[in-house]
Order: structure tokens, then C-alpha cells, then sequence
């Protein structure tokens, strides 16, 4: 099964990283193109059409909910940047020197 992740929606990390979460049941063919990530999935056991498919579905799942987490991390890291300062700013580390 062989599957296209375009560029402009995810990136190459997002797939790589829902690659990862599925290596127990499978191994990955990846080809890197200005137009997107090609994959294509080889189960590691026998496996019927349905249960490939499931799994090709579990892997669109994965990328989505990895290239979502990115781009929320970026959209929230100036945030998570300031509650952090504050919090460290907090302990009274810097007060000892």
C-alpha cells in the first residue's frame, strides 16, 4: 500500500514520526519530493487486504495528529516560552548567586 502525504499540509517529520509509532506492525518505503512524501507501508506479519487497510487508515491518523501537534507546539511556544520564564523566575535560583 502506498500512500501521499502532500508537502503543503504535512511535513516529512510528521511522517516519519507516525512511521515510528507503527514500526512494530510494519516497515516503510519513503521517497521525499518537492511535492509532497510518498509512502508505502510493508506489514512485517501476513496480513489480509482489511487489515492493511486499517492500518494504512492508523497511519493517516498518525500523520494528522503529528503535523497537528507541531503546528500547535509552534503557535504556542511564545506562550509556553513566558509561562516558563515566569515560573523559573519564581524559585529564587537566581537570588543564590
Amino acid at each position: 500500500m502506498t500512500l501521499h502525504f502532500p508537502s503543503q499540509l504535512f511535513t516529512t517529520t510528521s511522517v516519519k514520526k507516525a512511521a515510528y509509532r507503527l514500526s512494530d506492525r510494519l516497515t516503510f518505503d519513503f521517497s521525499v519530493r518537492p511535492e509532497g512524501v510518498e509512502v508505502t507501508l510493508h506489514p512485517l506479519k501476513q496480513m489480509d487486504l482489511t487489515q492493511l487497510e486499517r492500518l494504512g487508515n492508523r497511519f493517516k491518523t498518525e500523520v494528522l495528529d503529528n503535523d497537528l501537534r507541531e503546528q500547535i507546539g509552534e503557535e504556542t511556544a511564545q506562550i509556553r516560552t513566558a509561562v516558563l520564564a515566569y515560573a523559573f523566575s519564581k524559585t529564587g535560583l537566581q537570588d543564590n548567586q
